[in-house]
C-alpha cells in the first residue's frame, strides 16, 4: 500500500495517509480536502522496510493514526440502507392492498349470497277479522274500482315517501297530505252516490282481502312506519319528495 504524506491546507497539519484514498478529513481542524497525488505540500512514501533495515519501524508507519474515514462513504452506504429498506416495505404494504381487494367479495357478490326479499308479505286475513267488516252494498266490482281509485290516491298522498326532514315544514307537509287523501274520500263518495264510512269500508275491505297485492312504501308519517317492513318488501319508490 502505497502511503502519502499530505498538508492540511487549512492548518498545514502533516498526515499520512494511503495514496488510493480521495478525500482525507484533518485530525486537528476537521477540514475535509481531495487527497489527489500532485497537491502541493504532498511527500510520498512507501510501505516496507525502512533504509536501516528495520522492520518495525515500516510497520509503524502502515498504522500510522492520522488515517481518518471517508464521512461521505458512510453517508452513502447509510442512504443506500435507508432507500432498500423503504422500497422493501413499500412493496408490501402495495401487496397487501391488492390482496385485500381481490378477496374482498364485492357488494354484487354479498347481495347474490343474501338477497334481499323481492315479494311483500301479505296478510292472511283471520275469520273473525272477515266477519267484522262492514260489506257495502253495492257490486263488487264496482267496489273494486273505488278500491284502485284510493289505492292511487294513497300512493300520492297519505303513503308518500318524504324525503324532509322532522320538524315544522315535514308536519305542515304531512297534514297536506293527509288531507288531500281525505277530500278524495269526500269525491269519490259523491260521484258513487256512497257515504265517506262507505268508501272507508271498501278501502278495508279490500286491504284485507289483498286487491292489491303490491309492496306497500316505505313511507313514515309522526315518525312511524305506515306499513311494517314485510309488507315492503321489494317495493320501488318513484320520486320521493
Amino acid at each position: 500500500m502505497t502511503i502519502h504524506s499530505l498538508s492540511c491546507p487549512k492548518c498545514n497539519t502533516t498526515i499520512n495517509a494511503p495514496i488510493a484514498m480521495l478525500t482525507v478529513r484533518c485530525p486537528a481542524c476537521v477540514n475535509v480536502f481531495a487527497s489527489a497525488q500532485g497537491v502541493p505540500g504532498a511527500v510520498a512514501s512507501t510501505t516496507g522496510p525502512s533504509p536501516s533495515g528495520n522492520p518495525d519501524q515500516a510497520k509503524g508507519s502502515q498504522s500510522s493514526p492520522d488515517i481518518q474515514v471517508d464521512d461521505n462513504a458512510l453517508t452513502n452506504a447509510s442512504m443506500m440502507i435507508y432507500l432498500a429498506v423503504g422500497g422493501t416495505f413499500a412493496f408490501m404494504t402495495l401487496f397487501g392492498i391488492i390482496g385485500f381487494l381481490v378477496m374482498t367479495p364485492s357488494n354484487s357478490e354479498l347481495e347474490s349470497r343474501n338477497p334481499k326479499p323481492t315479494t311483500p308479505v301479505l296478510h292472511e286475513a283471520t275469520e273473525e277479522e272477515l266477519a267484522s267488516l262492514t260489506i257495502v252494498k253495492i257490486p263488487e266490482g264496482r267496489r273494486r274500482r273505488i278500491y284502485d281509485d284510493m289505492r292511487i290516491t294513497a300512493r300520492m298522498t297519505s303513503e308518500k315517501q318524504l324525503m324532509v326532514p322532522g320538524g315544522g315544514v315535514r308536519k305542515n307537509l304531512e297534514g297536506m297530505l293527509k288531507a288531500t287523501y281525505e277530500n278524495s274520500i269526500q269525491q269519490l263518495a259523491a260521484l258513487n252516490n256512497v257515504s265517506m264510512d262507505d268508501v272507508r269500508n271498501i278501502v278495508r275491505e279490500g286491504d284485507l282481502k289483498n286487491w292489491d297485492p303490491r309492496a306497500r312504501s316505505n313511507a313514515r308519517r309522526d315518525g312511524e312506519r305506515v306499513y311494517d317492513e314485510e309488507r315492503s318488501q321489494g317495493y320501488k319508490a318513484k320520486k320521493p319528495i
